[in-house]
């Protein structure tokens, strides 16, 4: 999951005209990172995001359970 700043990125380098591979080389990410991103929007993209994080704060807390 990239940063919200990478995907305001690709959204400029997008309404620029830039093509996704030039973009993915310019902000040093892979290709699939920009196609997933491309035509995404910002709500989309907070959804995903909050998704992405509920899944690390389980995995976190099933991680210190397992040591504890």
């Amino acid at each position: 999951m990239i940063g919200i700043e990478q995907y305001y990125k690709i959204q400029e380098y997008k309404a620029l005209g830039l093509a996704q591979t030039k973009t993915a080389k310019a902000l040093g990410i892979t290709y699939s990172s920009v196609s997933k991103y491309w035509n995404m929007s910002e709500e989309d993209f907070v959804r995903e995001a909050e998704k992405e994080r509920y899944h690390m704060d389980n995995y976190q807390t099933l991680t210190i359970l397992r040591w504890c």
